[in-house]
């Protein structure tokens, strides 16, 4: 019987289960007598297991998820289900990659997210502890603030002071590249924590070091070999060292939802193979020429760390260059898109202001009585938001031939109206704005009107040198007959 329900539990026959159910109907609550010939001496607990539990906790080592909906139908308070080393079935399924039985149990306890083991260590630092890099994304995803979480090291009932207690971070997880990779998209703020002064008797010798503080001994110095660091100090630098990375790539507009904001190269306009390319090159270059190649390599081998690196870069660079421009975070906000609204955003005030300095000093220039005009400031406070609201349709960047039709625009604007109200010309200036921008959607991309522009000035250029070049050749021609013809009269 006991083999045949656990065989069903691991399988999800719920046919069999059922028909177990039916022999026997109180086996979900039946006590499991042959449970504790599998413990062994290292365990933290050992409670009462029904086959209702067992079978709970097995059923998510294997991802059976309807079964554990079958055994909670029939006992709820299997949830609470613990094994003997006082872990849970939500710790079971974090230790074994069963995301989708963490899913499911969170939508039964949205708590669970939040709970911690008999050993002191919270979800995402049990996922970091067996290499679960998958659920450590998971959690992250759901409690991005865990990442700096420290254990509280329940492993014995000796105090502090006697065993030398050592708190130990997400750190203490295999040592797999792909681990630090994330950890640090994710800028977790130490390394492993500092190294605890053992106690009186550990120094005297009569009692072991902690078990704590000699796995910090043995992982420290593969940790430092793996990320290319000479010791723990130089963890700053690498911090320092990724977030720079991050920045570089926004900067170069390494990202394909960058695209349309490299205003001076309008890649946006390449075939995307070619754009992809350029993007490769240049993400790459940058990890390459880095001391710590080896670990930016696999933040960009590493799709969610390099996601979560570049939405914690946009952040940072909003709070630092565009102070102004957000002030409620969230997680639910997306950065990049938000930095590259800050972006258009500060090009357009720049060039409303610089426009509106432009007309008014060539208005004044014009006609001295101009003095009462408004001043540049207003004006472009005018400007600014009609060209905010339609910055799609110059794709976000006014350039030099738009700012020059805008700008006779508004000096056409202001000649006429010079001497009417203010709300006069300032209608008269948007409508201009408004007629200009609208025939930007009615004709060819500004970046293609340019492109042909400048064309067709280096096509001009080249047809006046060539008529040039063939004037200066009939002129020698002519000199060189005039020559002839003179010495042939000498003669």
């Amino acid at each position: 019987m006991r083999e045949a329900f656990f065989n069903a539990v691991k399988n999800g026959n719920l046919e069999e289960l059922h028909n177990l159910r039916v022999q026997v109907p109180e086996l979900i609550n039946k006590l499991d007598q042959g449970y504790m010939k599998y413990s062994t001496s290292n365990t933290i607990t050992s409670v009462p297991r029904t086959f209702g539990s067992q079978g709970f906790l097995l059923a998510a080592v294997h991802g059976q998820v309807a079964v554990m909906d079958y055994i909670l139908d029939l006992n709820a308070k299997c949830i609470n289900a613990i094994d003997d080393m006082g872990d849970s079935a939500f710790f079971i399924a974090a230790k074994h990659g069963k995301i989708e039985v963490m899913m499911h149990l969170l939508l039964i306890d949205q708590n669970l997210i939040d709970s911690i083991n008999m050993k002191g260590k919270n979800i995402f630092l049990y996922a970091a502890e067996h290499g679960q890099i998958e659920v450590m994304k998971y959690i992250l995803n759901k409690k991005p603030e865990l990442i700096n979480s420290v254990d509280e090291n329940r492993e014995n009932e000796y105090s502090d002071y006697e065993k030398g207690f050592q708190p130990l971070n997400a750190w203490s997880s295999p040592r797999d590249i792909n681990i630090a990779a994330l950890l640090m998209a994710y800028d977790v703020k130490g390394f492993l924590p500092p190294a605890k002064e053992q106690g009186l008797w550990q120094i005297l010798g009569s009692k072991p070091k902690s078990i704590s503080y000699l796995r910090r001994q043995e992982i420290l110095p593969e940790w430092l070999n793996l990320l290319g660091l000479q010791n723990e100090s130089e963890f700053s630098l690498l911090r320092d060292e990724v977030t720079n990375f991050g920045k570089n790539l926004l900067f170069i507009g390494a990202f394909n939802d960058m695209r349309s904001n490299l205003f001076s190269l309008n890649i946006k306009y390449m075939p995307n193979e070619v754009v992809e390319y350029i993007i490769k090159i240049a993400a790459n270059s940058l990890a390459s020429e880095s001391q710590y190649s080896n670990l930016l390599s696999a933040i960009l081998k590493d799709n969610e760390a390099l996601v979560q690196l570049k939405q914690r870069c946009a952040r940072e660079m909003l709070q630092e260059f565009y102070p102004h421009f957000i002030r409620d975070h969230s997680p639910e906000l997306n950065y990049i898109e938000e930095l590259q609204k800050a972006r258009n955003l500060d090009h357009i005030l720049k060039a409303s202001k610089f426009m509106a300095d432009i007309v008014i000093n060539k208005c004044r220039k014009h006609n001295s009585s101009f003095d009462k005009l408004p001043a540049a400031e207003e004006i472009s406070s005018w400007i600014a938001p009609v060209l905010g609201g339609k910055s799609e349709q110059f794709e976000n960047y006014v350039s030099q031939e738009l700012r020059s039709d805008l700008m006779n625009v508004m000096y056409q604007a202001l000649i006429k109206h010079y001497n009417k109200s203010k709300e006069e010309i300032k209608g008269a200036i948007i409508s201009g704005i408004d007629e200009i921008i609208d025939g930007c959607t009615t004709t060819e991309p500004q970046f293609s009107r340019e492109i042909k522009n400048a064309n067709k000035r280096a096509a001009d250029n080249e047809n006046t040198s060539s008529r040039e070049s063939h004037a200066r050749k009939i002129k020698k021609q002519d000199d060189k007959d005039r020559g002839d013809e003179n010495k042939g009269r000498a003669l």
